[in-house]
């Protein structure tokens, strides 16, 4: 025991008293594991839960996939193989087809004029009460025919001439020859297209070959006599579309017949 200053007595330490003073060791256990570490009971149980569930989903998941998608494997608008689109007439091959019944119709003209030379916009119409009046052109004098084609699907048409005259001594029996021409326009002859030559004698008719004729249109004609001594005169006595009856077609004048087929024509005749 030592003596101090102040009165404080100072008592050195033993070698005993030192040791039992030392920190711990490392081979000792540390007393904050031992009362203040936290403990986890069944943790590696929930992460095992966890990733084997993890594992099963993504499993399902690929089943399910491959399921839904094994039938369009093989569909070939997901195979990108070109396909050809169904026929909306699907099953009408085995429906017997029906015959034409050949179904025809006769239209007159809407208007008739005569203009000379070229100069079809300075047409005379020939108008007359009741539709009763002569028509006559010939030489440099041209006819010229509008016709409306009604909407009954009957496109294929002819035109005939009919005139029944008695000849005279002044007009004897002679055969004429008058060139048909389709205007494209009303008044335009550049760019006619020629459709036939009638050979007309009187008492007898004339019919020219067939033509398309589209539905619901007007189509404009110029009947004109390439020989010069041509002339043809006939009366007009319900002809036109406007005064036409059943006996028109047995009267002098122009009409356009429609049929339904080009077989059509020569069977109607």
């Amino acid at each position: 025991m030592f003596a101090s200053r102040n009165g404080i007595i100072y008592e050195p330490l033993s070698v005993d008293d030192e040791l039992d003073a030392a920190p711990p060791s490392s081979t000792s256990k540390p007393i904050f594991s031992t009362y203040f570490q936290p403990t986890f009971r069944g943790h590696g149980n929930g992460w095992s839960f966890l990733l084997v569930s993890c594992a099963i989903s993504l499993f399902i998941s690929a089943v399910n996939m491959i399921f839904l998608s094994a039938p369009n494997a093989y569909s070939p608008a997901h195979a990108g193989i070109p396909t050809k689109a169904p026929s909306v007439y699907l099953g009408l091959e085995t429906v017997e087809i029906e015959k034409p019944l050949c179904r025809s119709r006769t239209s007159f003209p809407k208007t008739l004029s005569v203009f000379q030379g070229n100069d079809v916009k300075g047409r005379t119409q020939i108008h007359a009460p009741g539709d009763k009046a002569r028509f006559d052109f010939g030489g440099e004098v041209s006819a010229y025919i509008e016709f409306y084609v009604p909407d009954y699907g009957l496109e294929n048409c002819t035109l005939t001439g009919k005139f029944h005259d008695e000849p005279t001594a002044s007009r004897p029996n002679k055969v004429s020859e008058i060139d048909i021409w389709v205007l494209p326009d009303k008044e335009d002859l550049s760019s006619k297209v020629f459709l036939d030559t009638l050979r007309f004698s009187r008492r007898n008719e004339s019919t020219s070959r067939v033509f398309y004729c589209p539905s619901r249109t007007r189509m404009y004609f110029q009947w004109h006599c390439p020989n010069k001594d041509c002339s043809i005169q006939f009366p007009l006595e319900g002809v036109t579309s406007m005064t036409a009856s059943a006996a028109s077609l047995s009267n002098s004048g122009f009409r356009l017949s429609q049929y339904e087929g080009v077989e059509c024509v020569h069977r109607t005749e």
